[in-house]
């Protein structure tokens, strides 16, 4: 069944007349392999999906959007610079309400604003 719904998939971005965007999360809360941390592993797994995708299926990949892995970032940049790389708004959304935490001691009428800060973000 799976297998079945992956190849209509892939058959269907193959055969698209524009450009494929995807967006991946990968979450790992155990590492299945000895010494590798769930960062290794999503790093690894988003590698081999976008490896396969363009290199044994063909795929046209304009856009991949993700979280902000430091290695994923890295590995799209280095390795396939032509992808458009994009951060998804939940984690960007996180990221700006811890730096905004920050400033409730120094600033904290600038602190005040921190909802409608993250609302203009969405």
């Amino acid at each position: 069944m799976w297998r079945e719904h992956r190849k209509d998939n892939l058959n269907e971005i193959k055969n698209c007349e524009k450009n494929t965007w995807l967006a991946g999360n990968g979450q790992f809360d155990s590492p299945v392999q000895k010494g590798m941390g769930s960062g290794d592993l999503e790093r690894k797994a988003c590698e081999s999906l976008i490896n396969e995708l363009i290199g044994e299926e063909n795929c046209n990949i304009e856009l991949f959007l993700t979280d902000r892995h430091r290695g994923i970032r890295y590995f799209l940049r280095t390795k396939y610079p032509q992808i458009e790389h994009e951060f998804d708004v939940w984690h960007l959304s996180k990221s700006l309400l811890k730096r905004l935490k920050g400033l409730d001691k120094k600033y904290p009428d600038a602190y005040l604003w921190k909802t409608s800060i993250n609302n203009h973000l969405w």
